[in-house]
């Protein structure tokens, strides 16, 4: 019961531990903190992988909200692979408006 319950306040916690939790993963673990580690990150990776075809779609929309909505996600997010896929698709957008030009 501690244990799920542990494991369900490290969950909600994942965005700023992930590096962490990765690091822990090199080191040597009892088989069970191991599979726990590696199911919270598991669906960690779900969850970014959902974030980036948000950010993608919001580079396809390329409106002036979509880029708002962009450049707040930049400064924002707390997940540093989040936070450089959005100031990349800003970068990209920025440069497709000057070929425009």
């Amino acid at each position: 019961m501690a244990r799920n319950k542990a494991a369900g306040t490290l969950e909600e916690m994942v965005e700023s531990a992930e590096a962490a939790l990765r690091k822990t993963l090199e080191s040597s673990l009892s088989l069970e903190v191991r599979r726990r580690v590696v199911q919270i990150l598991a669906k960690r990776d779900k969850e970014v992988i959902r974030c980036l075809r948000a950010l993608e779609a919001l580079e396809h929309i390329n409106t002036r909200e979509a880029q708002k909505v962009l450049e707040g996600i930049a400064r924002r997010t707390s997940n540093p692979r989040i936070a450089e896929a959005a100031r990349a698709a800003l970068d990209r957008l920025a440069g497709f408006m000057q070929s425009k030009r």
